[in-house]
């Protein structure tokens, strides 16, 4: 079996080595108002599972870029996605089931990835190291110190980077609803509220079963440990609520997956992407009675639902106002509330698929970058490590360590398996 990856990826030879830059060919022409085929950006599609699908087809839609080639670890998956791409495009597509393989033969501008959270940090550098930049499905990364060198990657390479947490594209609720918060629409902010699950992941000990012909499971494992192979192991079906989201090795569960894009919101609307939460309290400790986290400037962030489920509110002095993905509420006195020209404006006015192109080609960070991503999932994390532990934490945000606390610290990083070393 050919390795993946053909160098480790040690903390030292990651940071110390000399930066090496690349950029995207890209021609601004346009011909008959349509991008010519030389002006297409040329994206591979890697994991193309269920989540992997529906990107694949928004990618697919778009007239600025061209999906070139398909990586994935099943026969299955892969094969009804190039009968897409060629479906689309009328010529044949290269597939490949070996990521490094993949960049090492293909002229590609970036990336679009939907792989389980135990591999976004690894493909992520792998793709910065070649010069490609990256839309990554959300969280971040399965640890916190994955996603620091996520952030130092795509720093390092300068890399434009997209976290899937396509809610701050939401223009009529969730945008809409940051901007009334940011502009004081609502007076001082008193508290939050983010309906996030926080069904836990578990052990898995699934018995052993036969591993289906044309699945490399053991690329599929990668940096995870060994474990043997069973279908609600890999599976990534998010409507039954199994697979690889409900164990520890893969996954912090829905804090994470459900986290991403409620505590996001939270985050933006506070004002706070470049930081986080300096303590958050396990239910047992706090007012609220449930997981709660607490700001440096007093406002306490409730994991519960706002006025309706899989809802986000912010309570002000003035108002409150809640978005959810069925729409926008608010206080009666804020239901007609016009923005003026001289208030902040959040988000692009573009879908989330077409801030990450268009920043390819200008080079600006979009809405919702690796440092905004990360930031918003080291929310996620901290609340599954004081469920773990069943005890409230003090975290520092800049330092992005729990204070005075090893026992907590120890589950910031996690092990890697040969060769897959971060």
């Amino acid at each position: 079996m050919k390795k993946i990856i053909k160098k480790k990826f040690s903390r030292r030879s990651f940071f110390g080595a000399a930066a090496a830059l690349a950029a995207p060919f890209i021609i601004p022409s346009r011909v008959f108002g349509q991008t010519a085929p030389s002006d297409r950006i040329r994206i591979a599609a890697i994991g193309i599972g269920s989540q992997g699908g529906g990107l694949l087809g928004g990618f697919l839609a778009s007239d600025a870029c061209e999906v070139t080639a398909i990586c994935d670890v099943s026969k299955v998956a892969r094969d009804k996605a190039v009968a897409r791409v060629e479906g689309k495009y009328g010529k044949k597509c290269p597939v490949y089931v070996d990521i490094q393989e993949m960049f090492d033969k293909e002229k590609l501008d970036a990336v679009v990835t939907a792989l389980p959270d135990h591999w976004h940090a690894l493909s992520t550098i792998m793709a910065c190291k070649t010069g490609l930049d990256v839309y990554c499905e959300k969280p971040l990364a399965r640890y916190i110190d994955e996603g620091k060198a996520m952030v130092a990657a795509v720093n390092r390479y300068q890399r434009v980077f997209q976290t899937g947490s396509m809610q701050r594209a939401m223009t009529q609720t969730f945008v809409k609803q940051c901007e009334l918060v940011r502009n004081g629409y609502i007076g001082q902010i008193k508290e939050v509220y983010a309906g996030v699950a926080h069904k836990m992941p578990d052990i898995c000990r699934l018995p052993e079963q036969d591993i289906p012909e044309g699945f490399d499971y053991e690329r599929w494992l990668g940096p995870a440990p060994w474990a043997p192979y069973h279908h609600n192991r890999v599976n990534g079906s998010y409507s039954q609520r199994v697979g690889w989201r409900a164990w520890t090795d893969y996954s912090i569960g829905m804090f994470g997956d459900w986290g991403a894009h409620h505590f996001d919101i939270a985050q933006w609307g506070l004002g706070m992407d470049g930081t986080g939460p300096v303590k958050v309290l396990i239910p047992a400790d706090s007012p609220y009675g449930d997981y709660t986290f607490k700001y440096a400037n007093g406002i306490p962030l409730i994991r519960k639902n706002g006025p309706k489920e899989g809802s986000v509110q912010f309570i002000g002095t003035e108002g409150w106002v809640g978005a959810s993905r069925e729409g926008f509420y608010c206080s009666d006195n804020l239901k007609n509330v016009q923005l003026k020209p001289t208030d902040i404006r959040l988000g692009r006015r573009v879908s989330h698929r077409d801030d990450f192109l268009n920043c390819i080609k200008s080079r600006q960070k979009p809405i919702c970058d690796v440092e905004v991503g990360h930031h918003s999932a080291n929310v996620c994390h901290i609340a599954y490590i004081a469920a773990i532990l069943n005890r409230s934490l003090t975290w520092d945000p800049a330092a992005e360590r729990f204070v005075g606390d090893e026992q907590a610290n120890r589950f910031l990083r996690g092990s890697y398996r040969e060769p897959y070393i971060l």
